[in-house]
Formats: C-alpha cells, sequence, structure tokens
C-alpha cells in the first residue's frame, strides 16, 4: 500500500499527464461552451461533445494569434496538450491553436428546438 498526501498524488498524475508523447501534441474536436475571456487576455471554456467534456484553457499569446474567437456553440478543432492543474486536482487541455469547424451539434439541436416552439 502507498500512502500519498494530495500534492504529492497531484504532482505525480500532473508528471504523467504531461510526460505522455500522445498527450503533448494532440487535436480534439468539439463544441465550445462557458467561453470567458478574461481582462489578461487568457481564455477558458468547456469543449463538449455528446455527454463527455474537457476543460480548456488559451492562453493570451496564442489567442492574440487566432483569426477568430470562438463563441458558445461553435464546433472546433483544438490542437494543444494536456495538463494538470494541481492546485485544484483538474485535468485540462492547454490549447496553442483553434480552427473552426462549423455549428456544434449541441447548439443546432438547441437552434432547431427554438424554431418547433
Amino acid at each position: 500500500m502507498h500512502l500519498l498526501s494530495v500534492s504529492q498524488l497531484n504532482a505525480f498524475l500532473r508528471e504523467l499527464l504531461e510526460a505522455d508523447q500522445l498527450l503533448s501534441d494532440i487535436w480534439v474536436e468539439g463544441e465550445i461552451s462557458n467561453f470567458t475571456q478574461q481582462r489578461s487576455g487568457h481564455c477558458y471554456f468547456t469543449l463538449k461533445e455528446g455527454e463527455a467534456q474537457l476543460n480548456a484553457t488559451l492562453w493570451r499569446s496564442y489567442a492574440a494569434r487566432l483569426p477568430f474567437l470562438p463563441r458558445n456553440g461553435d464546433a472546433v478543432l483544438a490542437h494543444g496538450r494536456i495538463s494538470f492543474y494541481e492546485a485544484r486536482g483538474q485535468l485540462q487541455l492547454s490549447v496553442d491553436s483553434l480552427q473552426a469547424a462549423g455549428v456544434g451539434t449541441l447548439q443546432a439541436q438547441f437552434e432547431l428546438s427554438l424554431i418547433h416552439i
């Protein structure tokens, strides 16, 4: 049996996830939700697909290079690396590039439901 503190476990998980070659250079397809841009310029959002979701961060330096900022409901291809924020024990995608992929499925379903009201 191994006894670890929360800090030790979170540090171990960060090192494990961030050392993985596949997770350090990955494209993820999803729909933008909960998009916010802080005054600092950093952007935070959730990528959703079906019932699954992944927290994502787009740092100011990368956001400034994008030809567009995503909006809630946008389908995107996000490139980056998986990181683990130790303080909150939170897995996230650290995004360095975004490509538009149209309107997301969840947004399209929502818009369709408005037509039928």
